[in-house]
């Protein structure tokens, strides 16, 4: 197995994930099983995988990874993992982000965590979407000024934060891509320039679109789209 975009030296059970054979808790459990080899002997718990190394499993299937769409309604809190139906069979899957529980639309579901790290880790610089209802009619400067950057509250600090897009949709609709997800972000940015948020919607991550999804259905990712995003952040 060779993962792509790897960083050598690394931990056996990173390797193993980045590998997608399964998450790192799940590689741990094979270490302790001995179903681990690496350069042919049995891997200990922590160890390192070198660049050349070879690592092998035995006796162990892949893990099966799922991802799904969800369209969270208005009004609900985001829970921290949620049962799908996959194969006629109840799966636990976790909630990849929040929203709060006055924003609806889409969130990704999966039991596949290392779709937290990158795609929550602003670092990486994923795409996210909102659909924006606002009270006052929205001018051209206020879009400038929410991609030239505006200042918010986080955690008890000022900071500075832009928005990568920012676009009039309808008089009172304006669409906001974001590359990081700080609490009320949205909401705390258009206040900075004098809009009133009414209602907040979440449409896109990466190139997954909430489309037509009825409020609270869940929709499995077709494969092309699954390969597509992985693709985009790095997996």
């Amino acid at each position: 197995m060779t993962p792509n975009n790897i960083i050598f030296p690394i931990r056996i059970n990173a390797y193993l994930a980045h590998s997608g054979v399964c998450t790192r808790k799940q590689a741990d459990v094979y270490v302790s099983q001995g179903k681990v080899l690496l350069n042919k002997k049995r891997a200990l718990l922590g160890a390192i995988v070198q660049q050349g190394d070879v690592v092998e499993l035995i006796n162990v299937e892949a893990q099966e990874f799922v991802y799904a769409l969800w369209n969270k309604p208005r009004g609900t809190s985001t829970p921290d993992s949620k049962m799908i139906v996959v194969h006629g069979t109840n799966l636990k899957t976790h909630c990849i982000g929040r929203l709060d529980k006055d924003t609806d639309g889409l969130i990704l579901l999966s039991n596949d965590t290392r779709l937290s790290e990158r795609l929550l880790n602003p670092k990486y610089n994923h795409e996210k979407e909102y659909e924006v209802f606002v009270r006052e009619n929205i001018v051209p400067a206020q879009l400038k000024q929410l991609i030239t950057g505006v200042r918010i509250t986080h955690d008890g600090k000022r900071l500075t934060v832009k928005a990568k897009s920012a676009e009039k949709k309808e008089q009172h609709i304006l669409s906001m891509t974001l590359t990081e997800g700080k609490k009320h972000q949205v909401r705390q940015m258009c206040s900075a320039v004098h809009l009133t948020v009414t209602h907040l919607r979440r449409v896109r991550i990466q190139n997954l679109k909430l489309k037509k999804l009825r409020a609270d259905a869940i929709e499995l990712l077709r494969p092309s789209d699954t390969k597509e995003l992985l693709n985009s952040i790095g997996l």
